[in-house]
C-alpha cells in the first residue's frame, strides 16, 4: 500500500492563475498539487510552440482604472464616472474614436511600445503602463 501524500487543492492555491487541467502533480517530495495550465516567458531559447499558446490573447483587454486623492485638500478625481457603465460595455480605446475609453487591447498596448504581439506571445515579455494626466485638477474637467 502506498503512502498518502498531502494535496494542495485548487481552492488552497489561490495564487495559481490559469486553467486547471484536473491532473494531480508533485509540488515537492511530500506535497502534490492540482496542475494549472498557464504561461510564462521562455527562459531558454528552444523551439517554441507554433502557433503560440496565447496567439489569440492579442484581443484580450485590460481595464485601467485610476483614482487621484489628496485628502488634506479634499480632492478626489477618478477616470470612471458613476454614469459611464453603458459606455464601458461597448468601448475599446482608440486614439481616433475612443480616446477616453479606459479599456485597452493587449495587441494595441504592445504595438504602442513598438513591439510585436506574436513574438511576445512566443518569447514572453514584461510591459509597464505609464499614465500621464493632463488637465486642471482644481476644476471638474476630465483628466
Amino acid at each position: 500500500m502506498s503512502e498518502r501524500v498531502p494535496l494542495i487543492s485548487n481552492e488552497d492555491a489561490i495564487d495559481s492563475p490559469g486553467i486547471r487541467t484536473g491532473r494531480c502533480v508533485n509540488y515537492n517530495k511530500t506535497v502534490k498539487t492540482c496542475e494549472v495550465l498557464s504561461w510564462c516567458p521562455l527562459e531558454k531559447i528552444v523551439d517554441p510552440r507554433n502557433p503560440p499558446l496565447l496567439a489569440g490573447a492579442e484581443n484580450f483587454t485590460v481595464f485601467i482604472k485610476n483614482n487621484i486623492c489628496y485628502p488634506k485638500l479634499n480632492f478626489n478625481k477618478r477616470n470612471i464616472l458613476p454614469d459611464i457603465n453603458t459606455y464601458l460595455a461597448q468601448c475599446v480605446f482608440s486614439h481616433k474614436t475612443d480616446p477616453d475609453c479606459p479599456i485597452f487591447r493587449l495587441k494595441d498596448i504592445v504595438r504602442e511600445a513598438d513591439e510585436d504581439f506574436q513574438t511576445m506571445a512566443v518569447h514572453g515579455g514584461v510591459m509597464g503602463v505609464k499614465q500621464l494626466l493632463f488637465g486642471e485638477m482644481s476644476t471638474g474637467e476630465t483628466l
